[in-house]
């Protein structure tokens, strides 16, 4: 998948949430997973479609969902790099398929005897799907948050998750 028009929409089981990028919520460490760098509006599919062309290996996906707040909010796009389990690290945010089939962006936290316990930094509790080598897609490797305009707060308070595909 490396154009704008198949990227996946998320629930990287990550995003959404009004607070500010900054240290995740209950102590995970988040340390190996890049920042979003903030962006005027629309520029994320764009800086995110750049990235991609330019870096084999990498995949376009945009977030929905609350659980990765505040590291990645709703709507981020993110870019996940291909690679294998035994390369990944605790603080790095993995790309996954979870028990519905659909990509979830969690942070491996340990491992365990049937592979890595991930949480998502918002999330009360770990995931009970293990992230291996079966179903790890990648690692996340850049993010590109939209800045929200005062329109665009309006039409999310209107219409919440409007034209979004949202998976929890």
């Amino acid at each position: 998948m490396t154009n704008a028009a198949g990227a996946a929409c998320l629930s990287l089981a990550v995003l959404l949430a009004a607070c500010p990028v900054g240290a995740p919520a209950k102590g995970i460490d988040v340390g190996l997973s890049p920042a979003a760098q903030l962006v005027r509006p629309f520029e994320p599919m764009m800086l995110g479609q750049r990235y991609v062309d330019a870096h084999s290996g990498t995949e376009l996906m945009v977030g929905s969902g609350n659980s990765m707040s505040p590291l990645y909010k709703d709507h981020t796009v993110i870019i996940a790099r291909h690679l294998q389990e035994r390369a990944l690290r605790a603080g790095m945010t993995a790309v996954f398929l979870g028990d519905s089939g659909r990509p979830v962006a969690h942070v491996p936290i340990r491992r365990s005897l049937d592979g890595w316990v991930a949480h998502g930094v918002n999330n009360a509790e770990p995931n009970e799907v293990r992230v291996t080598s079966d179903n790890l897609i990648g690692v996340v490797v850049a993010a590109y948050q939209p800045v929200e305009s005062p329109l665009m707060a309006l039409a999310r308070e209107a219409a919440p998750g409007a034209g979004l595909a949202s998976i929890n």
